[in-house]
């Protein structure tokens, strides 16, 4: 408990390269308690490697709570971040749509349920499939 409890607070580090280390260090632990903080790491952090850090986390937890803090990778404009939200889906889901991001957006949408953060998702302009 206390190893996880230290590795959850280096998310909160100033030194992007240990927040992206205890990403990285959660995704193995697949702690389902890791999935809020990794999902927050995901919408908010400023730097763009943690964030995929953390998507990356995510997809290694196989937990349907999971999928919401992966669906705000799919809302972002970049498509680093897009792809990687695509390939975290892929594997918690176990469902293979391809690389239709819209369509994994609809996807986590139908999962998670009706909650204003996925009505936001859903409410979000098609995008292109990533490459």
């Amino acid at each position: 408990p206390l190893a996880n409890a230290v590795v959850l607070a280096g998310l909160n580090d100033d030194d992007r390269d240990v927040r992206m280390t205890c990403c990285r260090l959660l995704g193995k632990r697949t702690n389902p308690a890791a999935v809020g903080p990794l999902s927050q790491i995901v919408a908010t952090d400023s730097d763009l490697d943690v964030r995929l850090a953390a998507v990356d986390a995510l997809g290694e937890m196989k937990t349907p709570a999971a999928i919401q803090g992966l669906a705000a990778a799919l809302k972002d404009r970049d498509p680093a971040l897009q792809l990687a939200g695509v390939q975290g889906m892929k594997k918690v889901s176990g469902e293979d749509l391809g690389n239709d991001v819209e369509a994994w957006r609809q996807y986590a949408a139908r999962s998670v349920g009706a909650s204003p953060a996925n009505s936001a998702i859903a409410a979000q302009p098609a995008a292109t499939t990533v490459k």
